[in-house]
């Protein structure tokens, strides 16, 4: 639902563009509990620079700035907690026009058969950038290094762009991000970072 809610897709009818297969990759996690998980994947293998994807380049941080993060922690006395954005790379949409075949499934799906069942010839859109997309961990950070910069007011780095700080008299975070993950420190959760952290 996930995809769904995102507004991941939308279904149009097809024009003749060019079609990208989907894959579902399961997976399951033993610890602490077995839980099964599924995501819907692009495969972006079979993207073309300059037609699909202009630029994948994103960064991550680097293993210094892990372990400086650590030393402030320790010494600014600092509660450290690690987050996973879920359904990241959701959150962030494409910045090309990319069809996909209908994926297995889909069809019968709740909210997406209904929709797809009005088109004679149906496609999917992909508006979000979904999973297996050249572009999508760069797409993500843009999407994600703004809001701490332009919402929440963070200063990011010179040194390492993905490590981003907020100093004024009511917040203190320090915040490393390496793809969907983060990890951040604060003084206590107070001021402007209740309505985030």
């Amino acid at each position: 639902d996930s995809l769904w809610d995102h507004g991941t897709y939308r279904v149009e009818e097809s024009k003749g563009d060019s079609l990208f297969t989907q894959k579902w990759v399961t997976t399951k996690k033993t610890f602490p509990v077995v839980k099964k998980k599924a995501r819907l994947t692009l495969r972006g293998f079979e993207m073309i620079e300059g037609k699909h994807y202009f630029k994948t380049y994103a960064p991550t941080v680097r293993p210094e700035t892990i372990r400086l993060i650590y030393a402030l922690a320790a010494i600014l006395n600092l509660r450290l907690y690690q987050c996973d954005v879920s359904t990241a790379f959701l959150n962030a949409t494409m910045d090309t026009v990319v069809f996909a075949k209908i994926a297995p499934g889909m069809r019968s799906h709740d909210k997406f058969g209904p929709e797809i069942a009005k088109y004679t010839n149906p496609v999917l859109r992909v508006l979000g950038a979904l999973y297996g997309a050249k572009q999508a961990q760069r797409r993500w950070f843009g999407v994600f290094s703004s809001f701490l910069v332009d919402v929440i007011g963070c200063k990011r780095c010179i040194k390492d762009t993905c490590l981003f700080v907020l100093r004024n008299h009511l917040d203190f975070l320090i915040l490393a991000l390496y793809v969907d993950d983060n990890l951040y420190g604060v003084k206590e959760v107070n001021g402007n970072l209740k309505k985030w952290f």
